[in-house]
Formats: structure tokens, C-alpha cells, sequence
């Protein structure tokens, strides 16, 4: 990640995926059950800078590159560009999903607070990848499963200086 993500991921505090084919159900007291959740990470846990974790829900994390956490209450922050600065997720953790919604606070730059491929790497108009751009001024979903030809992404522009809580459904 270059300069301009320094912050990028600094506001990275929690990533939740649910599955879900209907209509996410309201709770009373504004908690998700767990028994849905993928993965929940609340960088508390035990192990967080040490190369891998256990996250909350869903199994091991693992860190890559240069991976900090700063802060009372732990934020993700990577602090470099580069494409060996990541967190890694189980293997196969959308394996057989229909939808997929992340969740999470971030304070953006410009670079990817998410992205989650079965490639090592992506040829254009051949990607294989879902995710998100985030930048100051817009936040751009994407999907892609192509072989000659772009789906249409989906785009929000704004002034996004600040926290912000996002939630992209796939």
C-alpha cells in the first residue's frame, strides 16, 4: 500500500460477514446472532501481532508484511503500500455462500480496505475478485468473475474523511 493508504486501514476495527439469501432480521438489542457470522475480528484478541490470531468467530487470521495494531482499543493499521501487507483469512470461508455482506469502520485514503480472490494474481478483464476501493472521495464495490468483459461496480462519492461505518452486500 503506498502513503496515501497509510490511514486506510488504520480505522479497520471490525470485519463481520454474514451469509444471508433474505432480508437481514432487526434485533432489539442491536447484535447480530453469531451463529450467522463468517468471521468477526475485534482485533482484541489474543495473539494480534504475533503472525496469527484466533479471531472472535470463524477461525485463524493471519498476518502478512507489516501489520500493526495501535491504540486503547486496537486498530488495524498497515502502515506501507505493498502487496505483502495483508491479513489473511481461512481459506475457503465463502466456499458455497450466495451473498456475503462485510461490515466495518474505516478512515479512508485511497486503496482496498477488502478484497478476497481465489487467484494469486488478476489479468485485466479476467479478474477474479470481489472488494472495495475506498478513497476521500468515493467508495466503489466490485465483483468480478469475467472473461472478456466488466461487470458494472457500484459506486457512493462523498467527502470521506472521517470514520466511516461501511457495509457492502454481495
Amino acid at each position: 500500500m503506498n502513503k496515501t493508504l497509510k490511514k486506510l486501514l488504520s480505522g479497520f476495527i471490525s470485519l463481520s460477514m454474514l451469509c444471508s439469501m433474505a432480508a437481514i432480521p432487526v434485533f432489539a438489542d442491536n447484535t447480530l446472532p453469531t451463529d450467522e457470522l463468517l468471521l468477526d475480528i475485534t482485533f482484541d484478541e489474543a495473539g494480534t501481532g504475533s503472525g496469527s490470531f484466533t479471531a472472535t468467530t470463524g477461525g485463524t487470521i493471519t498476518e502478512h508484511g507489516s501489520v500493526a495494531y495501535t491504540g486503547t482499543n486496537k486498530v488495524l493499521s498497515i502502515e506501507s503500500n505493498g502487496s505483502g501487507n495483508y491479513l489473511e483469512l481461512p481459506k475457503g470461508i465463502l466456499s458455497g455462500k450466495e451473498a456475503a455482506t462485510f461490515s466495518f469502520l474505516i478512515k479512508p485514503s485511497s486503496g482496498w480496505p477488502f478484497m478476497t480472490t481465489p487467484v494469486a494474481s488478476q489479468t485485466y478483464l479476467s479478474e477474479k475478485y470481489l472488494g472495495m476501493l475506498a478513497t476521500n472521495s468515493s467508495f466503489i464495490a466490485e465483483r468480478y468473475n469475467n472473461s472478456g468483459t466488466r461487470l458494472s461496480s457500484v459506486s457512493s462519492d462523498g467527502a470521506y474523511t472521517d470514520w466511516q461505518y461501511v457495509t457492502v452486500v454481495f
